[in-house]
């Protein structure tokens, strides 16, 4: 019975990392190893890898660059770039083009991928959203 309660406090201390020396580094590397790969298979993983996919399916069919988009976009409101992401809408690729412009509004401009035209200029949905969480 002895043993087993130095044995459970053994384990206590290896997984809580008080441990010192080799056996620390054996166990921290892994726990490490562990969380790793339970990391890989996590589903916000998977997510971004589909997010990441869509996003490169997307700048295939575009005909123009992130950096074009945002040019066209700072032509119609001045102010500093916060994010830029490929969509679509309505079956078009456009670029959406949020941009805090010199009034501190967050703009949304949405941008034709395929030929540089503005689809819409509007005040961004976060900004709209956090004025109603504010009421």
């Amino acid at each position: 019975m002895k043993h087993l309660a130095w044995l459970a406090a053994f384990i206590l201390l290896v997984v809580e990392g008080v441990m010192i020396g080799p056996i620390q580094t054996s166990a921290q590397s892994a726990a490490n190893g562990l969380a790793a790969s339970a990391w890989q298979q996590t589903p916000e993983a998977d997510e971004l890898s589909a997010y990441e996919e869509e996003q490169a399916e997307l700048q295939k069919q575009a005909k123009i660059s992130k950096d074009q988009s945002i040019a066209i976009a700072k032509q119609k409101v001045a102010g500093t770039v916060q994010e830029v992401e490929l969509d679509t809408e309505d079956g078009t690729v456009i670029y959406n083009v949020v941009i805090e412009d010199n009034k501190d509004q967050v703009m949304e401009v949405k941008v034709d991928a395929a030929t540089g035209n503005i689809i819409t200029v509007e005040a961004s949905d976060d900004e709209i959203e956090a004025a109603e969480d504010m009421e």
